[in-house]
């Protein structure tokens, strides 16, 4: 997670660990999975978080690639709840592609 001005913004492993742990009974759930899903329990009353549109559109690509799709839909709603998307603005997205056109060939998925 990325502290943000007002909030923390999570980004799509995040996302994953907590949709994964929720599904899970606790005894079920790795480590980094327990850890990701008691900070942002910890949280989510008292700072606000969020979802960036880039790990929104990589959480529904891996449902649309998961055999499961509709089970997989349905963990995002309350993830969307907790952490709802965060519009990224055009500054965000040059210093993106700055940044991004600095990286060595293979860094970027």
């Amino acid at each position: 997670m990325e502290q943000q001005s007002d909030g923390f913004l999570c980004d799509t492993n995040v996302c994953i660990n907590y949709m994964s742990a929720s599904a899970k009974k606790p005894k079920k759930r790795t480590t980094e999975q327990q850890k990701v899903f008691d900070k942002i329990n910890s949280l989510k009353d008292t700072t606000p978080l969020y979802t960036s549109q880039t790990a929104w559109a990589e959480l529904l690509i891996g449902i649309e690639k998961s055999q499961n799709k509709p089970k997989n839909r349905e963990r995002l709603e309350p993830l969307k709840q907790i952490a709802p998307i965060k519009p990224v603005d055009e500054q965000t997205w040059e210093i993106f592609a700055k940044i991004t056109a600095e990286l060595p060939p293979g860094h970027l998925r």
